[in-house]
């Protein structure tokens, strides 16, 4: 369970998609490119349902080039992260979303991870115009998540 840690933490997400941007049921391990991405957080995580975090935070990708998108690229909001666990509406599903506003988040990772997660390419009130994932992708095919918890001891125990 991740709501609760009071200090700064990292998701990592590792994404595969065929080299021409869309995602393919079979690929042959040569047509593949790896994406890792992710976000830092500098504050921790609450179960509410509002939108948290500090202007400190970022999203990223590593691989294949690397990539920040920080809030001060975006048009002044403060939609950082939020943390979608209670199920308020039946249209409303349980994840992480980052950046933009409740059905259009620069990023989401579902509860469905599968099938339901995905990155928006356009522009975002919080992180600015940009992609974490290749400029023709949507749908994220996750393949693998961490949350690292980071900080003082105090944070971690």
């Amino acid at each position: 369970q991740i709501a609760g840690y009071p200090g700064p933490w990292l998701l990592v997400v590792t994404h595969y998609e065929n080299d021409m941007g869309k995602i393919k049921a079979y690929c042959s391990t040569k047509e593949k490119v790896r994406y890792v991405i992710g976000s830092y957080q500098s504050s921790g995580i609450k179960d509410i349902h509002t939108y948290q975090g500090s202007p400190e935070c970022f999203l990223f990708k590593i691989t294949p080039e690397i990539k920040y998108l920080v809030p001060s690229d975006g048009e002044g909001e403060s939609n950082f992260f939020s943390l979608y666990n209670l199920n308020t509406t039946k249209h409303r599903r349980r994840g992480l979303g980052f950046g933009g506003r409740d059905f259009e988040l620069q990023a989401r990772i579902d509860e469905d991870i599968e099938d339901k997660s995905y990155v928006n390419n356009g522009p975002d009130l919080t992180y600015g115009y940009g992609y974490i994932a290749s400029p023709g992708t949507d749908k994220l095919k996750v393949r693998d998540i961490e949350i690292w918890a980071l900080g003082t001891p105090e944070n971690l125990q």
